[in-house]
């Protein structure tokens, strides 16, 4: 499952590039999902829904996300069709958005994440019971990009 598909990149590389047959992609925005539609095969189920709201008590083997980390915009844009990006991209519910993660994938979860995020997500994820280790680093003169693999015994 990729969490936040945004454009579908993550789900795109989880079905063709890694041939992983069952992929669910989920996105907040209604905008994000007709450019996924476009950008996906059609056999990767696209569902609009905030952190996985919509699954119930389902859960998956594997959830990929690259959470935001943008800060949040005026509270006037909300109001307006900028309001999607804001909820779409802004960092003001990562602990929300991490407890859904953990809570939908049983066994692993991998993060693309950055430190300018709110959160500490490695933290936030081992306070939801997983064993969590930075799997790669990227630097760049302002922030640090990591790979984070969660996983943890069912």
């Amino acid at each position: 499952m990729d969490i936040g598909t945004g454009c579908g990149v993550l789900a795109f590389v989880l079905r063709r590039m890694l041939g992983i047959p069952r992929v669910i992609a989920l996105d907040i925005s209604p905008y994000a999902i007709a450019l996924a539609r476009e950008n996906l095969p059609q056999d990767v189920l696209l569902m609009a829904c905030d952190s996985g709201s919509c699954l119930g008590d389902r859960s998956v083997d594997l959830a990929v996300v690259n959470p935001p980390y943008l800060p949040p915009e005026n509270s006037a844009e909300r109001d307006t069709c900028n309001g999607w990006l804001h909820k779409a991209w802004s960092a003001e519910d990562m602990d929300k958005l991490c407890k859904s993660v953990a809570r939908i994938s049983r066994r692993m979860i991998v993060a693309v994440y950055s430190t300018l995020s709110p959160i500490d997500l490695k933290e936030c994820l081992e306070r939801e019971g997983f064993s969590v280790f930075v799997h790669g680093t990227l630097e760049s003169f302002f922030e640090k990009l990591l790979v984070l693999v969660g996983w943890r015994e069912v």
